[in-house]
């Protein structure tokens, strides 16, 4: 296990490279940011992001969903046509959930594959092991990483990002 002084380095090295990964925004560009590792068979992802809906609908927080496909086998095709969809919010709907059928094989391109090994690649090289994985800056300015879904979701995450 790290140190806080470890984990704080790790969060600010991580944040310092994360605009680098292949994201979607949910919400709008001038909320405050919180980047998530998502995988789309994930039920901590689809329950984090039922919870934080509200909060992004309402402008409160910018979701920078950063997609990998790892937990299942239709993870990656999922994944590959949430990120290459020209509406991801609404293709993460679609396919999030593991009861949810994966995309048509014909709809998934090399490129978009591509994309989201990329984004594996990124949290192998951080350790960002597990999903979700919350990456943001508090509202105090420390860099933070958490892994999983916070007990007291959406809650925690809100007070941690707005101080409120």
């Amino acid at each position: 296990p790290l140190t806080p002084t470890q984990q704080q380095a790790k969060a600010e090295a991580v944040l310092n490279v994360v605009d680098q990964t292949n994201w979607f925004r949910l919400g709008v560009p001038d909320a405050p940011i919180v980047y998530m590792i998502h995988d789309p068979n994930c039920p901590w992802c689809e329950r984090s992001m039922q919870l934080l809906a509200p909060l992004v609908a309402q402008g409160q927080l910018q979701m920078r969903i950063i997609p990998i496909g790892t937990l299942a086998e239709s993870s990656l095709a999922k994944s590959a046509a949430i990120i290459s969809s020209p509406n991801p919010g609404e293709a993460m709907q679609r396919y999030e959930g593991r009861a949810k059928a994966p995309p048509p094989a014909q709809t998934v391109t090399q490129d978009s594959i591509l994309l989201v090994r990329q984004n594996e690649q990124f949290a192998r090289d951080y350790e960002l092991e597990g999903t979700p994985q919350f990456i943001f800056r508090g509202f105090d300015g420390i860099p933070r990483i958490i892994r999983g879904m916070p007990r007291n979701m959406p809650g925690d995450l809100i007070r941690l990002v707005r101080g409120s």
